[in-house]
This record gives structure tokens, sequence and C-alpha cells, in this order.
């Protein structure tokens, strides 16, 4: 515990009267996750194991808790390698399982589930739960060997190593037609964005042959799953005339920019 005091006034300081803390007993002495595959492809949807296995947990524990930087699709849960009907509840980037049954002591759960990956050292986070109310009890599940089978030993994801921060970009249409027929009405591009923690400037600009920008979108996006989209119209609002242009998409790096092009044609 770190507590750290301050105060406005120069003839003020500030007490501490007390401190209170509420606890109560560990559902398990020890409680250990890990997560497989701890390898992927940045971007791209997978799906994964998370295993946790408890020793010394005189009753057990009836729910989990799984806990992720992006949002985590549940697909089962398993004990002792066997499938079991559970009550899933789904939350921003988490979801909570609550089984029939409790987990009893050095038995090998198992939450399998799909989510995408877009920065190294992902962390997924897992929750012993157990009561309801005032009663309920919480308690953290440390990275380590849950299951000898696999090699993980932890609760962490990596990607391969590279200095890319663009992945996976695609393009809806090489052919844009603005004319509200609702085919090919708006340039879109799907990106993942990859190793970015602190939001980067990323740019969308449209030049036409002559190397002139006649259009140019600017935001600031972080690591995830992020479309860009052209309707089609210029700086002034109005719709570029036909022609072949060039889409570019720019996001800052540290040591450099990145970019990514693109030909597309506009036809009325």
């Amino acid at each position: 515990m770190d507590l750290r005091l301050t105060s406005n006034s120069p003839e003020v300081s500030p007490e501490l009267d007390y401190v209170a803390i509420e606890y109560a007993p560990s559902l398990a002495e020890e409680a250990f996750g890990e997560i497989y595959p701890s390898t992927v492809e940045p971007g791209i949807e997978k799906e994964f194991s998370y295993f946790v296995r408890v020793s010394s947990a005189p009753r057990g524990f009836d729910r989990l808790s799984l806990k992720g930087p992006s949002a985590l699709q549940f697909v089962e849960a398993r004990v002792e390698g066997n499938r079991v009907e559970v009550e899933v509840q789904t939350g921003e980037n988490q979801f909570e399982v609550r089984f029939d049954r409790f987990v009893r002591n050095g038995q090998l759960a198992e939450l399998r589930f799909k989510t995408a990956v877009f920065f190294q050292s992902t962390r997924f986070e897992g929750f012993l739960m157990s009561g309801e109310g005032p009663d309920a009890v919480c308690q953290r599940i440390d990275p380590g060997n849950a299951n000898d089978e696999i090699a993980s030993d932890g609760n962490v994801v990596g990607i391969p190593v590279s200095a890319r921060l663009l992945a996976n970009v695609e393009f809806s249409s090489r052919i844009l037609t603005p004319n509200n027929d609702g085919i090919n009405d708006r340039l879109g591009c799907a990106i993942d964005l990859i190793n970015v923690l602190d939001p980067r400037l990323m740019i969308l600009r449209i030049y036409d042959l002559s190397g002139a920008v006649v259009f140019e979108d600017r935001m600031s996006l972080t690591a995830g799953q992020h479309t860009l989209v052209w309707d089609g119209r210029g700086a002034s609002t109005q719709f570029v005339a036909p022609g072949i242009y060039v889409a570019e998409i720019v996001v800052e790096g540290d040591a450099e920019n990145q970019y990514m092009r693109q030909i597309v044609s506009v036809a009325y």
C-alpha cells in the first residue's frame, strides 16, 4: 500500500486518521492460470484456452472471470477435459462463467474463447469467484503452470517481433461510384493497428494523379481494428471528378512513418 498525502496550502498539513481494510479468507492457497497459444499473428481472431488449477482450496470455486484488453467471445467451458454447461455473463472486454457445481481442489478448469491480439505482451487476467452480494469473494489468479501438457506457464500472449504498425489492410473496393445507389457509394478501408499503446496520428489522404491532395482525414488511434471511410467528396465537400486516384494511409511511428497505398477509380 502506498499512500501519498498532499495539501494545496503551505499552512495546512494533511493527516490520515485511519485505514480500514476488508478481507476474507482466500478461496485457494494457490491458483495458477495459463493461456494457450501464447504467440499469434496480430489482428486475426483466434481461439484461446485459459487453464486454471487451484490447490489447498477447501470449498473450491463456482465462478471464473476473465478480462482482456479487447472484446472476448466465450466459446465453452471444460472441467477435467469434459465440456460442462455454464451460465455466462459478458461485459466490456470480459466475461464471467458460473458452473453448476464447485470446481474442487486440483481439478483443471478450461475456458475457451475467441479474440484478436493487437500488441506485444497482451495480458489476460483471471479471477476466482464465489458467493453473492456482501459475501462474494474474488481472488486473482496468478500466472503459472496450470496444465502440464502446455508450456506457456503464463497469462501473456505475444505477437511476432516486428516494427510494423499496420496489418491486415483491406479496401472494400477499388472502384468508387458515389451515386447513392447503395453499391460502392463509399470507400472503406479496414485496418488493424498493432503495437500502439498511446494514441498515434493516422491519416487517410486521397491524391489525384497530379499529386494534389483532394481529401484528408486525421484521427488519433490506439491498437485495434479500425475502418477509414471516404465518400468521394473533396475538400470543398463536392464530389471529385471521375478518374483515377491514390488512397494513402499514414501512421506515425517512433522512428519513421509507415504507409499503405491503393489505386482507386471513381466513376459515375
